[in-house]
């Protein structure tokens, strides 16, 4: 007689294969588009996230009202109400490693996994439709009494790989490069005329015009004066006269990859240094007066090059340095230049410009000389010559213009045909689109390639 084995409890070997389950559940989801399906039955309400950023944040969907698991540190969640995807992670979990972006495991959307990543979604449908009710009750009533809406951060596994660093420190590498990899967070606005036409209900008290705003990158959201840009997402309202839709962009949203490919780096620090109130009062405080200007040494030289005294002082008061710092002669020079201001000559006033009266009187002619005598037939070879040359001239006028013409074209948005190329389209490297028609684009105008990333140039 053989001793029969011991039965375990049903219930306890039930929640032992759902926890099974559950991990293997949490190891498929590291495809981001995996993450993404599941959200095809979530609730969207008016205070709800997008499922995009929720499934790039890490979470996916398990199918009870809101709830949503990050695939790496296993945290729950199901209210989503206020802050943004990311802030609400980090308060849940800080040390997720896919927050941290150390999870090597994340699969994101468009890498060569589409084999295996297939073989797994047709897994998981398989015993999610088998055990999706009996898997339901039993969740619910051993989660009955519990109304948090999110469970403890589960702690990094020590057995998983070192840190690797990802995207975040290619792109660190790339930006001052001025190479963009950022996509429209509204790309159905990414067209200036879809944008002008939003302000249909737009408030006529304002002097901000549609024009202006969307030129910014602003649409209208439909109420008060509230606009958004539809490339980086920021909102702003309350405008007053005289304020820059340029302006306040670069002064609240200084890191928006349209700003800086439009108006450039030098633009956004300006603008930030305007608006820092400790700035403006150091500056009022050290600007040098005009006498101390005209003693420094360094603009006795520049003076001496034949530069005015107005623009010394201009270009002194540009560098914004006080008295007390010293100042080369480089520094103002590379100033002046930059700004192209051409020193006047220095011989400009001594001299004067010699010009002929059609009334003087011409010299008188020598007595000796002998006259000079003409026959028709030279008359009428030299009147030829003239008209052979006029008419060449006339000829090349016209080839330069045609040639003029045709640069000009060259130069011009294949989309819109009003502004010059500035983009141009990584990985094909085709320029053929202005910085107002790039955000639009998803495949390369010429060769139909998707586009990666932008880079903003600069005619020679």
């Amino acid at each position: 007689m053989l001793p029969l084995p011991q039965k375990e409890n049903s219930l306890d070997s039930y929640f032992r294969s759902l926890d099974h389950n559950r991990e293997s559940e949490r190891n498929e989801m590291r495809y981001e588009w995996l993450r993404l399906r599941s959200f095809s039955t979530f609730p969207l309400t008016s205070t709800s996230h997008s499922p995009v950023r929720l499934a790039r944040s890490g979470f996916y969907y398990t199918g009870r009202n809101q709830e949503c698991v990050c695939f790496s540190c296993g945290v729950h969640n199901s209210d989503w109400t206020g802050s943004s995807v990311t802030d609400i992670h980090t308060r849940l979990c800080s040390e997720c490693r896919h927050l941290n972006g150390h999870d090597v495991t994340n699969i994101p959307i468009g890498s060569n996994n589409s084999s295996q990543s297939s073989h797994l979604l047709s897994e998981s449908s398989k015993r999610k439709s088998s055990n999706k009710n009996a898997k339901q009750s039993v969740l619910e009533n051993r989660n009955r009494g519990q109304n948090t809406t999110h469970t403890q951060c589960q702690a990094p596994n020590q057995n998983q790989r070192p840190s690797i660093p990802r995207s975040n420190h290619v792109r660190e590498m790339l930006e001052p490069l001025g190479i963009n990899f950022d996509r429209p967070k509204y790309p159905s606005y990414s067209v200036l005329a879809t944008r002008i036409s939003s302000y249909q209900q737009w408030p006529s008290y304002l002097t901000q015009t549609p024009r202006d705003l969307s030129i910014a990158g602003f649409f209208y959201v439909g109420y008060g004066d509230y606009v958004r840009c539809f490339f980086c997402g920021g909102g702003l309202r309350n405008w007053e006269p005289g304020d820059d839709a340029w302006v306040e962009h670069a002064r609240w949203f200084q890191k928006c990859s349209f700003l800086l490919q439009n108006r450039g780096v030098d633009f956004v620090t300006l603008v930030q240094s305007v608006q820092n109130e400790q700035a403006e009062t150091t500056l009022s405080e050290n600007l040098p007066s005009s006498l101390d200007i005209e003693q420094l040494p360094a603009a006795v030289k520049v003076h001496e090059m034949g530069y005015s005294w107005e623009t010394i002082k201009a270009t002194y008061i540009q560098l914004n340095k006080p008295v007390s710092e010293t100042v080369t002669v480089e520094e103002l020079i590379d100033e002046i230049l930059a700004d192209k201001v051409t020193p006047p000559n220095p011989s400009e006033g001594n001299s004067q410009d010699i010009e002929t009266n059609p009334q003087s009187p011409s010299p008188p002619a020598d007595e000796n000389e002998p006259s000079r005598t003409y026959t028709a037939n030279s008359t009428a070879n030299a009147d030829l010559s003239n008209e052979l040359k006029s008419l060449s001239l006339k000829d090349e006028t016209e080839v330069l213009l045609d040639e003029n013409r045709r640069l000009k074209e060259q130069r011009l948005c294949r989309i819109c045909m009003e502004e010059d190329i500035t983009i141009a389209f990584l990985p094909c490297g085709h320029l053929c689109c202005c910085a107002h028609c790039a955000p639009a684009m998803r495949k390369c105008p010429i060769c139909r390639a998707f586009i990666k990333g932008t880079v903003k140039t600069y005619p020679a």
